[in-house]
């Protein structure tokens, strides 16, 4: 996506160019100047917005994956409790209790997938998502480069009718001594 972002801010440099053909050298050169300087940066921009969009992604992911560790460590010490207090009592309750704590580790593992597999999915939503927006801000910046392409060509051609009717006066003098020089001396 980048080379092809790379590949229209160079057609459209060349394009301007092309067009900048006949416009005097400093208007020129600031046009060539202002879309160089604005596809700069473009390309600046794009690398440092995937590396925060990249570096959010991480760490909401390692916040929710410490938030389930913990909520793991404080069930797994719970149950470490529970078990301890039932050593004192009864066999039967003994019993009951290793089979209510196997219960619930397997639920709590179940649980623990079931979230692992929502950060997952959310991760892949997070990527999307900033994907599409890195899309769209290289589309706004390449609208933007058009616009500043668009009017650059308006300047020029108000620019060179400006200039085409300071040498009509000129061009009229010029005729009118050439025709002085035509006539036939008497």
């Amino acid at each position: 996506m980048r080379t092809s972002s790379q590949e229209k801010v160079q057609r459209m440099s060349e394009q301007s160019d092309l067009a900048l053909l006949s416009v005097s050298h400093p208007v020129r050169w600031a046009v060539r100047n202002e879309v160089a300087r604005v596809a700069g940066a473009a390309q600046d921009l794009a690398p440092e917005v995937e590396q925060a969009c990249r570096r959010l992604v991480g760490e909401e992911a390692q916040m929710q994956a410490d938030k389930w560790a913990q909520a793991f460590h404080y069930h797994k010490q719970v149950a470490s409790e529970a078990l301890t207090t039932a050593i004192a009592e009864p066999r039967s309750e003994v019993k009951a209790l290793r089979l209510a704590l196997s219960e619930q580790e397997a639920a709590m593992a179940a649980r623990f997938e079931r979230l692992a597999g929502d950060v997952q999915r959310q991760d892949r939503a997070i990527s999307s998502r900033l994907k599409h927006e890195i899309e769209e801000l290289t589309v706004g910046v390449e609208e933007r480069m058009a616009a500043a392409s668009a009017t650059a060509r308006q300047a020029v051609q108000e620019q060179r009718q400006e200039v085409l009717k300071q040498l009509d006066p000129v061009m009229e003098r010029l005729t009118e001594a050439a025709g002085c020089f035509k006539q036939p001396q008497l």
